[in-house]
């Protein structure tokens, strides 16, 4: 459908208008052409009209899907590294306590 405006230019300003002009065509009849000839474009462009359409609209679903993957990657590795900074965490609470059990007994002894 965007070639439409331009096939409409070219029937008002192109070699159309000169060959009416010159074969004295009468301008109803050079209209008439002219809109049977823009109904047959348009009537055969439907299926590239909607394979575009959905072509474009698959790319779009392609690019989300990969930001979605690049956003998902993202977050797996930020659980990844809080998952160890809580291992870490939690190995320094128990080595504490142990420190802290340790200078218990040797507080009481």
């Amino acid at each position: 459908l965007k070639f439409l405006p331009l096939l409409v230019h070219w029937f008002e300003t192109g070699s159309f208008c000169r060959t009416h002009l010159k074969a004295k065509e009468s301008l109803g009849k050079f209209h008439s052409r002219k809109l049977s000839a823009v109904y047959k474009f348009v009537r055969s462009m439907p299926m590239l009209v909607a394979d575009a359409h959905w072509n474009r609209m698959l790319g779009v679903v392609h690019l989300k899907k990969k930001m979605i993957c690049e956003k998902k990657d993202v977050l797996h590795e930020k659980k990844r590294k809080l998952d160890l900074e809580l291992q870490k965490l939690n190995e320094d609470a128990q080595r504490l306590g142990e420190d802290e059990m340790w200078l218990l007994k040797r507080v009481r002894h």
